[in-house]
């Protein structure tokens, strides 16, 4: 029995795994502080891990206060995983791996071992992440863009009559000609990362000549959906089961 957790920027996520069965995957906001509140609901389980695996991007503050609470509460050390040139079939496009965040390059693995062909990863969340993978297995790198809410936040903290036009306007359902200022923000934050997408797998289907699959994980994802045209499928755990496999 393995627990696996995803510590990101603002969420924290975990499942219990037992070979190829997973728990459901359980999301929370923890803020990125050391109060561990979310611990008792681990728990509360009452399952007695063998193994720990950890994808944290919140900093070695937060990692050695998680080893410090898994050794004390089950009596292990937990394994944090990191990045390697090649992975399970993966090969990391970035010269120095390390520079790849580690939630990124599990998704990537997750993604691949689901489709083992060409494919474009979407992690949505406090930023937006686009990876590519060509048909070997090879990952081609990708991009990083502010998430839907820190885009709407920057213009909130960026100008004046935005915010008070949102503030003070009617509500209005988002739509691509939004007929409000509130709604035209929201729009304006899901097309641009929408198009963003379907540019990267209209690259990768030139580079590859085939059309590729397209994978959408992280906190915001289904906000994306609605406005992508190209098939795809959401896997809420995706990172969760890249660990898994980077742990075998």
């Amino acid at each position: 029995m393995m627990l696996l957790i995803d510590v990101g920027n603002s969420r924290l996520k975990w499942a219990w795994a037992e070979g190829d069965t997973f728990s459901e995957q359980i999301s929370l906001a923890y803020g990125g502080d050391l109060a561990f509140d979310w611990f008792p609901l681990v728990a509360s389980a009452n399952k007695q891990p063998q193994r720990v695996l950890i994808s944290n991007v919140a900093g070695p503050r937060f990692a050695e206060a998680l080893r410090a609470t898994f050794t004390k509460q089950f009596g292990i050390d937990p394994e944090f995983a990191s990045v390697a040139a090649t992975v399970a079939g993966v090969t990391c496009a970035y010269r120095d791996p390390q520079q790849l965040g580690v939630d990124r390059w599990l998704a990537v693995i997750g993604a691949w071992q689901r489709a083992k062909r060409a494919l474009c990863i979407v992690d949505s969340g406090t930023a937006t992440t686009v990876d590519a993978v060509d048909a070997a297995g090879a990952h081609l790198g990708g991009m990083i863009l502010p998430g839907l809410d820190l885009m709407v936040e920057s213009l909130f903290k960026g100008t004046s009559d935005i915010a008070q036009a949102v503030n003070s306007g009617p509500g209005s359902r988002a739509a691509i000609f939004a007929d409000t200022t509130a709604a035209a923000v929201r729009s304006g934050a899901v097309f641009a990362t929408a198009a963003l997408i379907e540019r990267a797998a209209a690259e990768l289907e030139k580079r590859t000549g085939c059309a590729p699959a397209l994978y959408l994980t992280g906190g915001t994802a289904t906000r994306v959906v609605p406005s992508l045209t190209r098939a795809h499928e959401v896997v809420p755990d995706l990172v969760l089961r890249g660990l898994a496999i980077w742990g075998r």
